[in-house]
């Protein structure tokens, strides 16, 4: 990720367990294989005040712990000069670590591998201690974006890519604005990660774990990965923006164009909860919004529901005439369609019980076990048999979307490589097959993350999480895909100025477009204007700190601000909302 396209001044010193690594933009200090000191060179910000003792982070996980800690002697030059090599050990586990810097990019790239006699390798794990949270906030791709600073009250938090992680960067942000620093992996081989904050008082430590691929049991090493540093100038936009400038080119997301390209006027995802669909709901709702800038989500058109005949997608009475009017007044459609055979009792149980993913440690079935994708392993036998059913639904209903209710959580299976594939590789290629048999309907995914943003285009957020909301995650992914959020009844309005991101309106009947609920009179209110003014979030408008802008091609803004402990909307200078909201500076 280019941060500065400077390559002057680079260097790396060593004296015995200590290497100072200096680039144009940087200046790292490494402990052992510990990042124990961080200068930004841009803005003269110093970043990092580990404790005292000194402890490392360094650490191989195994089923069966040694009770060790790996120890180092020396770093050592590499191969060349802006190159150095650390080793660290114990009398089972060996862990590798290089250092280079990248010429063209002035990152750190830091490059960890580890053997162990044992077998039971679990993931490595490497990090940094100290990060001062009353100095600034972390600004983290998780959970549809969140944030973390001296306010958050949080401990240990554990975030799983690519499922809670939704890309792997995190950037640390200073409180005012002007610079921080970014840690990320081009790692395109979907390995699964974690990222590990401890809280300690007002600091945070940070541990990056590359996992090794589950079952764990048999595993005897750790394969390399590389994680790279940089510094930036500026706010949390410029990290942000390179991280998905790579992300894109990496990942080539799937045009929307032709029948695809409707997407691009959505605004606003209504959800009908009603048994079945009523078409009566479809006159108001047409006055009270822009029919062809609403999607219609669907939960409940299936016939038989959340019963055990999954396998069956035969909708219920009166949805094709529904999805059929909707058309015909210019809505778009999205279903929700659940993974074939979850339960004992569906006629495709059989077909789809060895692909129950199992756990990474144990290697039994995970428990809990629903109409989510997240529980079957998407081989090609399941892919397979998805797109059979599907196909005989399409001859009955036709939706523009294709919703996968857990499509974005990738478990690390337990049962191992299928075909010589991930779980996380597979449910790429789930993707990609449905978008081949079905390429006039669109895919939508509960959640996101970067390995299904080429092709998952419509995306419905969670707003649950230990930490704040943040609008990283949808500047990530808003240039391939459209994104509404489920908001918490307490507070209607978090997605928009929390994540950047509109709510989802709840209907039932016509009634509820007609005389609606306060809050949802406050939803239609500001869905139509930003289904009139066609309004988009402007990324390079957004102001310090948090508050959000939106623009339409006709010059209309559209403004979040915080004032105290209420959050202000304005159209212009008019106020058109006005919440209050958590106390979070």
């Amino acid at each position: 990720m280019r941060v500065l396209s400077a390559r002057a001044g680079a260097d790396i010193s060593i004296d015995r367990d200590v290497m100072t690594v200096t680039t144009a933009n940087l200046i790292a200090v490494f402990r052992g294989p510990d990042l124990f000191r961080l200068t930004n060179r841009l803005t003269n910000e110093q970043y990092l005040r580990p404790p005292t003792p000194f402890r490392g982070s360094l650490d191989m996980g195994l089923l069966e712990p040694t009770g060790r800690q790996l120890t180092g002697d020396f770093w050592r030059k590499g191969r060349n000069e802006l190159s150095a090599q650390f080793q660290a050990k114990d009398l089972t586990r060996t862990v590798y670590l290089n250092v280079v810097i990248d010429d063209e990019t002035q990152d750190i790239t830091l490059t960890l591998w580890g053997e162990s006699l044992k077998e039971g390798a679990t993931g490595l794990t490497w990090g940094m201690r100290g990060l001062d949270l009353t100095g600034g906030r972390l600004v983290l791709p998780v959970e549809s974006g969140r944030y973390a600073d001296e306010n958050t009250p949080f401990s240990d938090l554990a975030f799983h890519y690519p499922s809670q992680w939704e890309a792997q960067m995190m950037i640390w942000e200073d409180r005012l604005n002007t610079g921080g620093f970014v840690v990320y992996s081009r790692d395109d081989e979907m390995r699964y990660k974690q990222l590990h904050l401890t809280r300690h008082g007002p600091r945070v430590d940070i541990g990056f774990e590359t996992e090794a691929h589950a079952p764990f049991k048999p595993n005897g090493s750790v394969k390399a990965v590389e994680w790279r540093i940089n510094t930036y100038k500026g706010d949390w936009k410029v990290p942000a923006a390179g991280y998905r400038n790579l992300m894109n080119f990496s990942r080539p997301p799937v045009p929307l164009k032709g029948n695809r390209e409707w997407v691009k006027g959505i605004r606003t995802v209504v959800s009908i909860d009603s048994k079945p669909p009523d078409v009566k709901t479809l006159e108001p709702l047409s006055k009270a919004l822009d029919p062809k800038r609403t999607l219609l989500l669907l939960s409940n058109w299936r016939r038989d529901g959340y019963d055990p005949n999954v396998a069956d997608y035969t909708s219920r009475e009166g949805v094709h005439d529904f999805v059929e009017k909707s058309h015909e007044m210019g809505f778009h459609v999205m279903l929700p369609i659940e993974p074939p055979g979850w339960t004992v009792q569906s006629g495709d149980s059989d077909r789809v019980r060895r692909l129950i993913v199992k756990d990474a440690t144990t290697g039994k079935v995970a428990s809990g076990i629903g109409p989510s994708f997240q529980y079957f392993h998407p081989s090609r036998s399941f892919r397979d048999l998805l797109v059979e059913r599907l196909k005989v639904m399409l001859d009955d209903v036709t939706p523009d979307v294709l919703y996968l209710p857990g499509a974005a959580a990738m478990p690390n299976d337990g049962n191992g490589l299928i075909d010589n594939r991930s779980f996380s590789e597979d449910m790429a290629a789930l993707h990609r097959a449905l978008l081949t048999a079905f390429p006039d309907v669109l895919l939508g995914s509960e959640g996101m993350n970067e390995l299904i943003t080429p092709y998952s285009t419509v995306t419905i957020r969670s707003s649950k999480s230990t930490l704040p909301p943040h609008p990283i995650s949808t500047m990530l992914f808003s240039n391939t895909s459209f994104s509404a959020a489920i908001a918490p009844a307490s507070d209607p309005l978090l997605p928009l100025y929390g994540q950047a991101t509109f709510p989802v309106i709840n209907i039932a009947t016509a009634a509820d477009a007609t005389k609606p609920s306060a809050d949802n009179a406050l939803l239609f209110k500001l869905a139509k204007v930003w289904q009139d003014h066609e309004l988009l979030t402007t990324w390079g408008a957004i102001s310090k700190g948090l508050s959000i802008h939106w623009q339409g091609p006709d010059g209309t803004v559209v403004t979040s601000e915080r004032r105290g402990d209420a959050v202000v909307m304005k159209l212009g200078n008019d106020v058109i909302a006005e919440r209050k909201a958590p106390n979070r500076k």
